[in-house]
């Protein structure tokens, strides 16, 4: 029994090796190449990550600046609203007269 599950084992990796072989052996040539071609490319993609990190970090932090300001407004409104509704409400005038 444990030579066939062994058996099944090692069927499913060479199965697993040849499904990334025909998936990515197609950049195998692509791949070969010299330390400074691949150091090229690996710069140049790690700059334009960069950039785009940054770019989204931007966005972000403008997201948030506009959302809690517009927190804080929808708070100040609140604040006015409860304000005037106290301020106008039977209750509040009646204890003034005291």
């Amino acid at each position: 029994m444990r030579m066939i599950i062994r058996l099944v084992v090692l069927a499913l990796s060479a199965y697993g090796a040849w499904k990334l072989y025909e998936q990515y052996g197609d950049r195998i040539p692509a791949m070969r190449g010299s330390l400074d071609e691949f150091s090229d490319r690996t710069t140049s993609a790690a700059k334009d990550a960069a950039d785009r990190v940054g770019s989204a970090a931007d966005d972000a932090t403008s997201a948030l600046k506009d959302s809690a300001s517009d927190i804080g407004a929808a708070a100040r409104d609140a604040q006015d609203s409860m304000a005037r509704t106290l301020r106008d409400s039977p209750t509040a005038s009646s204890r003034g007269s005291y």
